[in-house]
């Protein structure tokens, strides 16, 4: 797999495609399903395709650029840990660390 460096947009285009696909193969399964039942292996099968095929189709839109960046930039790190009370009753703390590796 190529090194690639997704910005929050382009990640949220890649979740938004998958779930856009997810929601095509489930209406293809709907629109398809003539016998009037339930056949919950179309709709599986059908969902399933239509999820890979979404991912694929918006990784593919932002891979290009998302590989530029990770060429262009130096990896930093904001690391967010939340800690419980050190005793009861009092308020739970956070940890912040920062690291960063120059490539």
């Amino acid at each position: 797999m190529e090194r690639t460096d997704f910005s929050f947009g382009q990640g949220v285009i890649v979740d938004l495609c998958t779930a856009g696909g997810w929601l095509f193969g489930l209406g293809t399964a709907y629109v398809t399903n003539t016998n009037g039942g339930l056949d919950e292996s179309a709709f599986w099968v059908s969902t399933g395709l239509g999820t890979v095929a979404g991912y694929a189709i918006g990784y593919g839109v932002g891979a290009k650029s998302a590989r530029r960046a990770a060429a262009d930039r130096s990896s930093w790190h904001l690391d967010v840990l939340p800690l419980p009370p050190a005793r009861r009753g009092q308020a739970p703390g956070v940890s912040l660390a920062v690291r960063t590796s120059f490539d």
